[in-house]
């Protein structure tokens, strides 16, 4: 065998020989090659042999070789020829082949023994050398030892704007922008020392001063062993660059306002907080969340909202230091951060800007005016990004609670109630879900003869261990948490059920029926209307006894078209609906006179401050006037004391719900209560007096 037991003499010399030498069968199946070889190819032992070494061949010389060595083994003579190898570092190198036919006694030929001489370093001054390196599309730069420029294409030439003239004799880190200047000297070197095969990219600065993003492969040129220099190849990458940045841009920033998004954000936060904790200064952050901006939407459609966003993005910036930072975390959430901050820079005023900056009309005829809540904290030394994030979250909830167009600081009180509310949420959940939530009713009297009108329907929730929870402190979670929907229609079926039997046993009684508050949400809905008809038909209920109370904020929404719909259908069925809460809203005369309205309920907060001559008692006042001019029933709310009865009987009012009358009870003391009116004003009950 020529390789293998009894080959050792053969290995011995094929090793130390300074050519690469391959051994083959008479397929040309490589079955030995020696180290010089592998490292000519640039493969590893394993990977030359079989046919390794013919897939290393260079493209445009694999064919003509495979044809050359099959020709020579059919004619039976050796092979002779010159060809490349490309290199897996993308290196060529040019070599002479020659193989000889190695045969037994009978002359059958049994394989190949060969060897490949490397020409790579003479055939830089070969004349087809010299057109393959001067027609590459790639620049080439043949450095010298010190990253001299020995020579240049013209592809060299193109990259730098330099003639060859100039670029021979240069040193090719001159041409390196100045911050990568060091680390391409270090690749260099270590490519010289043969320990980095690598590809690298820097910027290159052009003759005119222009940056181009250049990736560098590269090949040692050596002689006898000893490094001569680098065969560099640099191909301009700029384009690819900045398709890479414009996806990381897109990465970390909003698509429809241009704005850093969320992730970004974030890093700036943590690197913002990691600055402050090294100088010792404060970072606050605020976040701003549009009020309602789901009914823009739904009113004027996606592309208005869109618009909107894309407008009122600039004009939070230019509220801004240039120091200062805002980005869209999704939605109509905006997040503002702000280094370096002292007491007495003016945080609450700048967010007082920013909330104008929102109220003004941002696209023509804009549906109606936007609002927002802005919450506000000032990171401690110990915060992560997240508790920063958190505490800012809190203070704007807490500000949309307030109402709408305000803002809050946060103070560590607010995340102990953040905590309360989130566990107040998962018991009405849980209260809804085990029919817990009760329905109390409060009269509402006439202010004339003290007759029993109508009533409201309420929500009560009793807690097993916590007692009774406030309806203002678990109204507004379900609003916000989305549970307002399912208590809505609880209440109504239970106000429908007692509508009934109210009815069927006092027939002349609540002429103004049972009240029911329904939300701006349910009334939006597709559904709303079909299951209000299959309540009352559940119940045989008729709809002329059941009154739906709406808020002002409905007023502002009119122009939505599935709620005008359902406010259509509902007042076609004979219902009688209520606004509540009057005077505190953004309602118009306008809207007033184009909704379905029978009653009018003065809010509390009048009732409450009247004082004859007051600002309180002037808009009251008015207000009765209004709702008489419109044809309505006034109604005020909240009447404690005889004081404010007498006050308003004197103005008109037709009718007074309060605890000077009666608070809200269970549906039997109210049966009650109509009874004790129904037998004192029978006819036997006034024969009996009069008796």
């Amino acid at each position: 065998m020529l390789v293998g037991p009894g080959g050792r003499v053969f290995d011995a010399l094929a090793d130390h020989a300074p050519v690469g030498v391959f051994v083959s069968d008479a397929e040309g199946s490589c079955g030995y090659a020696n180290e010089r070889l592998c490292r000519l190819i640039g493969l590893t032992s394993d990977e030359v042999l079989g046919d390794g070494w013919s897939r290393a061949l260079h493209p445009d010389d694999a064919e003509g070789v495979r044809s050359d060595w099959e020709d020579a083994a059919a004619a039976g003579r050796d092979f002779q020829g010159e060809f490349r190898f490309l290199r897996p570092d993308g290196g060529v190198r040019f070599v002479e082949g020659s193989a000889a036919a190695v045969r037994d006694s009978e002359g059958r030929l049994l394989g190949w023994v060969g060897c490949c001489v490397d020409l790579t370093a003479h055939k830089l001054s070969d004349q087809r050398y010299q057109e393959l390196f001067e027609h590459a599309s790639d620049a080439i730069f043949v450095l010298d030892a010190d990253g001299g420029i020995t020579a240049i294409n013209a592809a060299g030439e193109r990259l730098t704007g330099y003639r060859r003239d100039e670029l021979v004799g240069m040193n090719v880190f001159d041409l390196i922008a100045p911050e990568h200047a060091e680390s391409a000297r270090e690749t260099y070197r270590a490519r010289l020392a043969g320990v980095t095969s690598r590809t690298a990219e820097y910027q290159m600065i052009s003759k005119g001063g222009a940056r181009v993003y250049v990736e560098v492969s590269g090949r040692l040129v050596e002689q006898d062993g000893r490094a001569l220099g680098i065969e560099a190849i640099a191909r301009d990458t700029s384009e690819r660059h900045a398709f890479e940045q414009k996806l990381l841009h897109e990465a970390l920033h909003d698509q429809l306002t241009g704005l850093p998004n969320r992730t970004l954000f974030h890093e700036r936060l943590g690197r913002a907080l990691a600055r402050a904790t090294r100088s010792g200064t404060r970072v606050a952050v605020m976040l701003l969340d549009l009020d309602g901006f789901k009914r823009v939407n739904d009113s004027a459609g996606h592309a208005t909202g869109d618009e909107l966003l894309v407008r009122l993005a600039p004009r939070l910036q230019r509220e801004l230091r240039g120091s200062d930072s805002v980005a869209r975390l999704g939605g109509d959430e905006f997040g503002f951060l702000f280094e370096d901050v002292a007491p007495g820079d003016g945080l609450t005023g700048l967010a007082q800007r920013l909330l104008a900056a929102v109220a003004e009309p941002v696209v023509p005829n804009q549906p109606q005016p936007l609002t927002a809540s802005l919450g506000i904290t000032i990171a401690e030394a110990t915060d992560t990004s997240e508790t920063v994030l958190s505490n800012a979250d809190s203070a704007m909830y807490n500000a949309k609670k307030i109402g709408p167009g305000s803002l809050d600081v946060y103070d560590p009180t607010m995340r102990a109630r953040l905590i309360r509310d989130l566990t107040l949420t998962k018991a009405l959940t849980a209260a809804l879900r085990d029919d817990q939530v009760d329905v109390h009713y409060q009269p509402i009297v006439s202010l004339t003869d003290g007759r029993i009108l109508g009533v409201e329907a309420l929500a009560r929730w009793t807690h097993p261990e916590w007692g009774a929870v406030g309806p203002d402190e678990f109204i507004p979670l379900a609003e916000h948490h989305g549970l307002i929907v399912e208590l809505g229609q609880r209440v109504l079926n239970a106000a429908a059920k007692h509508a009934t039997d109210w009815r069927s046993g006092y027939p002349d009684a609540l002429p103004l029926g049972v009240l029911v508050n329904i939300s701006p949400r349910q009334l939006s809905q597709p559904e709303f209307v079909d299951l209000f008809i299959g309540t009352l038909d559940r119940h045989g209920t008729r709809p002329a006894d059941i009154g739906i109370e709406i808020t002002e904020h409905v007023l502002i929404r009119h122009d939505e078209e599935t709620l005008v719909a359902n406010l259509g259908r509902l007042r076609r069925l004979g219902v009688r609906f209520s606004l509540d809460d009057f005077g505190t809203g953004y309602s118009s005369l306008t809207a007033l006179q184009e909704l379905p309205l029978s009653v009018l309920k003065i809010d509390r907060s009048f009732i409450t401050a009247i004082r004859t001559g007051t600002d309180s008692a002037a808009i009251t006042r008015a207000s009765v006037s209004l709702g008489h001019t419109l044809g309505l029933t006034v109604i005020a709310e909240g009447v404690e004391t005889e004081i404010q009865a007498d006050y308003l009987r004197r103005l008109g009012c037709d009718a007074a719900q309060g605890f000077h009358y009666h608070r809200p009870q269970p549906a039997h003391q109210t049966t009650a209560l109509i009874q004790a009116e129904h037998d004192a004003t029978s006819p036997r009950a006034r024969w009996t007096t009069a008796a």
